[in-house]
């Protein structure tokens, strides 16, 4: 599914968190049923993740944006970066860095042992 953010704007996002019922036979989605957007970043799509798309998804008002990117060194690590909208500006203020484990109370409590999701991707094949 995509997420129509405006007349000139429909993107594919790699994960998002909904709030209410869904229509599974719809083929978009309204971004003010979306409170978390997650884009997991490669080479070809870095660029767009880190200015574009926030950039986009906060002047859409969507609450919570988060990055996730392949870290540096071999041991294939993995990055990441959560944000929260400022209402006022429409603009994202970073709250935080999660190298080895992303540990957040908003949008809602996750603990994730990041060092998992490194062992996965070395089974896979990825750019990271």
């Amino acid at each position: 599914m995509t997420v129509t953010l405006d007349r000139y704007n429909r993107f594919l996002t790699d994960a998002v968190v909904i709030e209410g019922a869904v229509d599974m036979d719809a083929t978009t989605l309204d971004p003010r049923t979306i409170p978390l957007f997650v884009e997991v970043s490669e080479d070809e799509t870095l660029h767009r993740d880190r200015t574009v798309k926030p950039q986009r998804y906060a002047a859409s008002g969507i609450p919570f944006y988060w990055r996730v990117e392949p870290g540096e060194g071999e041991a294939r690590a993995v990055v990441v970066h959560t944000y929260e909208l400022v209402g006022a500006t429409r603009t994202y203020t970073p709250t935080g860095v999660h190298r080895e484990r992303l540990k957040v109370r908003r949008p809602f409590m996750v603990d994730i042992d990041l060092t998992d999701l490194r062992q996965a991707a070395r089974g896979r094949r990825t750019s990271w």
